[in-house]
């Protein structure tokens, strides 16, 4: 029996496949390593360093730090079927099935120099709790990078737009507006802040077009059905960067003493 159309989500684990399969890697995100190299090239390389990514997904992403020689590099997902594949894939890696939320509980006492997040905070349901966490494991002047969708206006009300309940994923953006008094009160201390907008929308242009030249490979592998929702979002997510009402940014911050 097929899926009710509101169970199909490109957050889930097939979903990462399909976008894993259009951008030749373990990428949930857009960008691939173009957009790893352009977050990561503000930090010094050095193999003591202690990263955590933070939403994960398939792994390619901590990988890649890894191999390039950013640091250590342990990930987290709460979906559970994505850290399967990434321990499968990245054995030398370390993952964890966890909520950002109960980090602590996965670590004890173990602490952070860096914290990445990628295209991953957008679907936090509580943006204000994860930050709180992610402060409760980072050393003293621990840096953070979330590289997200961005809300470029003072209330985003698109049809992308949905705050979502706990059995379904929120798409939040970073409401540029807020997130200095954000990440104040969340302890970290806001250093920079970069728009990436025409990036987003060069790589959402190249997605939908991979999309559709693959159209009849990503029915095959991955259903007619998630070809749907794949096509749909993307197309409403480049729709919304060309017309402003979407962004993607890039915040760096610094835990407060």
């Amino acid at each position: 029996m097929a899926k009710n159309k509101s169970t199909i989500s490109l957050r889930s684990y097939q979903g990462k496949r399909l976008v894993s399969f259009l951008r030749n890697g373990d990428y949930a995100h857009p960008g691939e390593t173009e957009a790893i190299i352009q977050v990561m090239s503000k930090f010094p390389k050095n193999k003591h360093q202690v990263i955590l990514d933070a939403g994960c997904g398939l792994g390619g992403t901590a990988f890649f730090i890894k191999e390039n020689h950013w640091g250590n590099v342990i990930g987290i997902d709460i979906e559970t079927n994505s850290i399967l594949h990434a321990k499968k894939h990245y054995p030398s890696l370390e993952f964890h099935i966890a909520d950002v939320n109960n980090a602590k509980q996965v670590f004890d006492d173990r602490t952070f120099d860096l914290i990445c997040l990628f295209n991953s905070f957008y679907a936090f349901h509580d943006q204000t709790s994860a930050l709180l966490s992610l402060a409760d494991i980072a050393k003293s002047h621990s840096k953070i990078a979330i590289f997200d969708y961005s809300d470029p206006l003072i209330s985003l009300r698109t049809p992308l737009y949905r705050e979502g309940n706990k059995e379904t994923t929120p798409f939040k953006p970073i409401k540029i507006n807020q997130i200095k008094e954000l990440l104040r009160k969340t302890h970290w201390h806001l250093t920079e802040l970069i728009d990436i907008t025409d990036n987003y929308i060069k790589w959402y242009s190249d997605l939908l077009n991979k999309l559709l030249a693959n159209k009849n490979e990503v029915i095959e592998k991955f259903g007619q059905p998630l070809f749907n929702k794949a096509h749909q979002v993307y197309f409403k997510i480049h729709d919304s960067l060309l017309k402003k009402m979407l962004g993607g940014a890039i915040i760096y911050a610094e835990k407060q003493i």
